[in-house]
């Protein structure tokens, strides 16, 4: 018999990204909004949807979580945004979280270059563009990458 569980479970923070959030707050609001619940009394992971005092080991779920981003074209941000997304991933599963097993601690991302930065007036500069974007992706840690199209 197959676990509930046995799913992976994706938090897309492309839409936030697409409709205009800074880099900071893509990161902030695909999932690290989670924290101390004033209102229940709760410790919630991403603050929607996992509740760790309903009884739910971290480590029975927290290999299964995944994350999609989006690749901008500030090349440094874009890195920083998935460097320390990680890090802050992996501290909050150990020192919040109890997280035992060390796949827990691992951020799983994928990364889609940015849509709206392409222009249909310079398709060749697109490919500048979308490769210094996943460039980006690549340095700051991603598991796959999309690249959006030439035109």
């Amino acid at each position: 018999m197959k676990s509930a569980l046995a799913a992976a479970i994706v938090a897309a923070g492309l839409t936030v990204a697409v409709a205009g959030a800074a880099t900071a707050s893509t990161a902030a609001l695909t999932g690290f909004s989670g924290g101390f619940d004033a209102t229940s009394g709760s410790d919630q992971l991403y603050g929607w949807f996992f509740n760790t005092s309903a009884g739910l080991d971290v480590d029975a779920f927290g290999p299964r979580l995944s994350f999609f981003f989006n690749a901008h074209i500030d090349f440094f941000e874009e890195i920083a945004k998935y460097r320390a997304a990680r890090r802050i991933w992996a501290r909050w599963m150990h020192d919040r979280y109890g997280a035992r097993d060390e796949r827990s601690l691992k951020l799983r991302f994928h990364t889609q270059t940015a849509g709206v930065s392409l222009t249909a007036q310079q398709p060749e500069v697109n490919l500048a563009r979308v490769a210094i974007e996943a460039l980006a992706g690549v340095l700051g840690g991603t598991q796959s990458l999309h690249t959006d199209a030439y035109d």
